[in-house]
């Protein structure tokens, strides 16, 4: 790998174009290109590489996973959860905006590709702590969709599970916040899922909890104190990105072939574009 890492680096600039082209790009190219990403993210010779491109990378995954074409967008969500999975905090260079993308994804009326960029949102907040997500999670919980909300709730109640309480604290004002808006919402799902984050606000920050406590009205301070924390809640936060590991595997068994085909398909000096 070393002695042809020009190359490799060379192919990873074919493939942040190729993702780019959305509009002209033939699909099954811009599919082989994902899993080729994929295969490359499992070496570290690979995840080096991949490191000195993510920024070139970003905006061209975001495209993939805006793509109305479902097997387009399950493929490029499991690779950001690799992506997560691989790199851990590595990759907190461009979890915020990408987590944004995908959340706001899930409120767009498509379900399948929704449930695929929920599952991706939640497996990059559970790897990669990355502080600047938090404000665009926070921001989230007052979006006009309520799929957003309630997924944006489910990425503040993993964060608060999972990350070193020390990455966060010095925001725990505005994830206050958040909590507070998600548990005045009227949905109730994303109320439970509130009440389950709050669950770990308390124990970690138990000081900005009171806080947040004393600026509730009686009904939303009724709201968080009833029952405990759901079973469903515990799945939310817990379990959320099975769905994408095994949407992952079965990309990870395709990625061999994926790599063949990108390979062949940018052998040309051209790649091969559709016919307007």
């Amino acid at each position: 790998m070393a002695e042809g890492s020009g190359r490799w680096t060379s192919s990873i600039r074919e493939v942040a174009i190729t993702l780019k082209d959305v509009k002209t790009m033939d699909w099954k190219i811009r599919l082989a290109a994902i899993r080729w990403l994929q295969v490359m993210v499992q070496s570290p010779e690979g995840q080096s590489l991949i490191m000195k491109s993510l920024v070139k990378l970003c905006r061209p995954l975001q495209a993939q996973v805006r793509d109305l074409r479902s097997v387009i967008a399950r493929e490029a969500c499991s690779t950001l959860t690799l992506f997560a999975e691989a790199l851990s905090n590595r990759f907190s260079r461009v979890a915020p905006i990408l987590t944004k993308t995908l959340l706001l994804v899930t409120g767009s009326g498509n379900k399948v590709i929704g449930g695929y960029c929920a599952k991706s949102a939640f497996d990059i907040v559970r790897n990669t702590e990355s502080p600047k997500s938090i404000a665009a999670l926070v921001t989230l919980t007052e979006s006009k969709s309520s799929k957003v909300r309630d997924n944006a709730t489910t990425c503040l109640s993993i964060l608060l599970e999972h990350w070193n309480p020390s990455t966060w604290l010095d925001e725990a004002d505005t994830i206050g916040a958040g909590i507070k808006e998600s548990i005045e919402d009227n949905s109730k799902q994303t109320r439970d899922t509130a009440r389950r984050a709050f669950h770990f606000f308390q124990i970690h920050a138990p000081e900005a909890a009171e806080e947040l406590k004393s600026s509730l009205g009686e009904r939303a301070l009724s709201r968080l104190q009833y029952g405990t924390v759901t079973r469903r809640g515990r799945a939310a936060g817990s379990t959320a990105g099975k769905g994408a590991r095994g949407s992952m595997n079965q990309s990870t068994n395709l990625a061999k072939a994926g790599q063949q085909l990108f390979q062949k398909a940018t052998s040309s000096s051209t790649p091969r574009r559709k016919r307007k």
